[in-house]
Protein backbone atom coordinates (compact mmCIF):
# COMPACT_ATOMS: atom_id res chain seq x y z
CA UNK A 1 0.00 0.00 0.00
CA UNK A 2 1.46 3.38 -0.96
CA UNK A 3 2.16 6.21 1.46
CA UNK A 4 -0.64 8.68 0.64
CA UNK A 5 -0.11 12.42 0.77
CA UNK A 6 -1.82 15.65 -0.23
CA UNK A 7 -0.14 18.71 -1.68
CA UNK A 8 -0.87 22.03 -3.31
CA UNK A 9 0.76 23.93 -6.14
CA UNK A 10 0.24 27.48 -4.87
CA UNK A 11 0.15 30.24 -7.49
CA UNK A 12 0.05 34.01 -7.15
CA UNK A 13 -1.16 35.82 -10.25
CA UNK A 14 -1.88 39.53 -9.75
CA UNK A 15 -4.27 41.05 -12.27
CA UNK A 16 -1.54 43.13 -13.90
CA UNK A 17 1.02 40.30 -14.19
CA UNK A 18 1.75 38.51 -17.46
CA UNK A 19 2.36 35.16 -15.73
CA UNK A 20 1.89 33.49 -12.34
CA UNK A 21 4.55 32.86 -9.71
CA UNK A 22 4.69 29.62 -7.74
CA UNK A 23 5.64 28.91 -4.13
CA UNK A 24 8.58 26.54 -3.66
CA UNK A 25 9.75 25.34 -0.25
CA UNK A 26 13.19 23.92 0.53
CA UNK A 27 12.97 20.86 2.79
CA UNK A 28 15.16 21.38 5.87
CA UNK A 29 16.07 17.67 6.18
CA UNK A 30 17.11 16.76 2.63
CA UNK A 31 17.33 20.23 1.01
CA UNK A 32 15.21 19.45 -2.03
CA UNK A 33 12.72 22.02 -3.30
CA UNK A 34 9.05 21.22 -3.60
CA UNK A 35 5.51 22.27 -2.71
CA UNK A 36 3.48 22.25 0.49
CA UNK A 37 2.53 18.61 1.02
CA UNK A 38 2.32 15.91 3.62
CA UNK A 39 0.84 12.62 4.75
CA UNK A 40 -2.91 12.26 4.77
CA UNK A 41 -4.24 11.52 8.23
CA UNK A 42 -6.67 8.58 8.67
CA UNK A 43 -10.13 9.56 7.43
CA UNK A 44 -8.92 12.87 6.00
CA UNK A 45 -10.07 13.94 2.52
CA UNK A 46 -7.68 15.31 -0.07
CA UNK A 47 -8.92 18.88 0.43
CA UNK A 48 -8.78 18.57 4.22
CA UNK A 49 -5.22 17.22 4.11
CA UNK A 50 -4.07 19.83 1.60
CA UNK A 51 -5.63 22.62 3.67
CA UNK A 52 -3.97 21.38 6.85
CA UNK A 53 -0.57 21.04 5.16
CA UNK A 54 -0.69 24.54 3.66
CA UNK A 55 -1.66 25.96 7.07
CA UNK A 56 1.17 24.09 8.83
CA UNK A 57 3.88 24.76 6.25
CA UNK A 58 3.14 28.37 5.26
CA UNK A 59 1.92 29.96 8.46
CA UNK A 60 -1.73 29.87 7.50
CA UNK A 61 -1.45 31.31 4.00
CA UNK A 62 -4.98 31.78 2.65
CA UNK A 63 -5.70 30.13 -0.68
CA UNK A 64 -8.57 28.97 -2.83
CA UNK A 65 -8.80 25.77 -4.84
CA UNK A 66 -8.71 26.07 -8.64
CA UNK A 67 -11.50 23.67 -9.49
CA UNK A 68 -10.90 20.83 -11.93
CA UNK A 69 -7.16 20.31 -11.41
CA UNK A 70 -5.71 17.28 -9.67
CA UNK A 71 -2.49 15.53 -10.49
CA UNK A 72 -1.01 12.44 -8.86
CA UNK A 73 2.73 12.05 -8.45
CA UNK A 74 4.11 8.58 -7.64
CA UNK A 75 7.68 7.84 -6.70
CA UNK A 76 9.73 5.51 -4.54
CA UNK A 77 11.09 7.07 -1.35
CA UNK A 78 14.90 6.82 -1.58
CA UNK A 79 16.53 4.15 0.56
CA UNK A 80 19.20 6.59 1.74
CA UNK A 81 16.55 8.93 3.19
CA UNK A 82 16.60 9.29 6.97
CA UNK A 83 13.45 8.07 8.73
CA UNK A 84 10.62 10.61 8.88
CA UNK A 85 10.51 12.16 12.38
CA UNK A 86 6.78 11.38 12.77
CA UNK A 87 6.00 8.56 10.33
CA UNK A 88 9.16 6.48 10.75
CA UNK A 89 11.11 4.57 8.13
CA UNK A 90 9.38 4.68 4.76
CA UNK A 91 12.47 4.12 2.63
CA UNK A 92 11.78 1.99 -0.42
CA UNK A 93 8.00 2.48 -0.25
CA UNK A 94 5.97 4.11 -3.00
CA UNK A 95 4.64 7.57 -2.16
CA UNK A 96 1.51 8.84 -3.89
CA UNK A 97 1.01 12.62 -3.65
CA UNK A 98 -2.34 14.00 -4.82
CA UNK A 99 -1.83 17.65 -5.81
CA UNK A 100 -4.41 20.39 -6.01
CA UNK A 101 -3.86 23.80 -7.58
CA UNK A 102 -4.47 26.86 -5.44
CA UNK A 103 -4.48 30.62 -5.89
CA UNK A 104 -3.33 33.09 -3.25
CA UNK A 105 -4.02 36.82 -3.17
CA UNK A 106 -0.73 37.65 -1.45
CA UNK A 107 2.67 36.11 -2.24
CA UNK A 108 3.99 35.47 1.25
CA UNK A 109 4.71 32.50 3.48
CA UNK A 110 5.96 31.90 7.01
CA UNK A 111 8.14 28.82 7.29
CA UNK A 112 7.60 25.87 9.56
CA UNK A 113 10.46 23.84 11.07
CA UNK A 114 10.18 21.49 8.06
CA UNK A 115 11.53 24.07 5.62
CA UNK A 116 14.73 26.10 5.37
CA UNK A 117 13.62 28.61 2.72
CA UNK A 118 10.67 29.70 0.60
CA UNK A 119 10.57 31.52 -2.72
CA UNK A 120 8.01 32.63 -5.30
CA UNK A 121 9.21 32.03 -8.86
CA UNK A 122 7.94 32.14 -12.42
CA UNK A 123 7.58 28.86 -14.28
CA UNK A 124 11.01 28.70 -15.93
CA UNK A 125 12.95 29.61 -12.77
CA UNK A 126 10.86 27.17 -10.71
CA UNK A 127 11.47 24.35 -13.17
CA UNK A 128 15.23 24.99 -12.94
CA UNK A 129 15.20 24.93 -9.13
CA UNK A 130 13.13 21.75 -8.74
CA UNK A 131 15.42 18.69 -8.56
CA UNK A 132 12.79 16.00 -9.08
CA UNK A 133 11.30 15.30 -12.51
CA UNK A 134 7.91 14.46 -10.98
CA UNK A 135 7.73 17.93 -9.38
CA UNK A 136 8.65 19.55 -12.70
CA UNK A 137 5.97 17.51 -14.48
CA UNK A 138 3.26 18.41 -11.97
CA UNK A 139 4.19 22.11 -12.03
CA UNK A 140 4.17 22.20 -15.84
CA UNK A 141 0.71 20.60 -15.88
CA UNK A 142 -0.57 23.04 -13.24
CA UNK A 143 0.83 26.03 -15.14
CA UNK A 144 -0.78 24.92 -18.40
CA UNK A 145 -4.11 24.37 -16.67
CA UNK A 146 -3.96 27.73 -14.88
CA UNK A 147 -3.14 29.66 -18.05
CA UNK A 148 -6.07 28.08 -19.91
CA UNK A 149 -8.42 28.74 -16.96
CA UNK A 150 -7.13 32.27 -16.31
CA UNK A 151 -9.89 33.98 -18.27
CA UNK A 152 -12.59 32.25 -16.23
CA UNK A 153 -11.09 32.84 -12.79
Amino acid sequence: MPVRAAGVILAHWPDDAAAPRYLLLENARHHSWGFPKGHLEPGETLVEGATREVAEETGGLEWEVVEGFTEVSRYVIPRDRAPHPVHGDEAGRTKEVHYLLGLVAEARASLSDEHARATWLGLEAALELLQHEENRRVLSRADGYLRVRRSSL
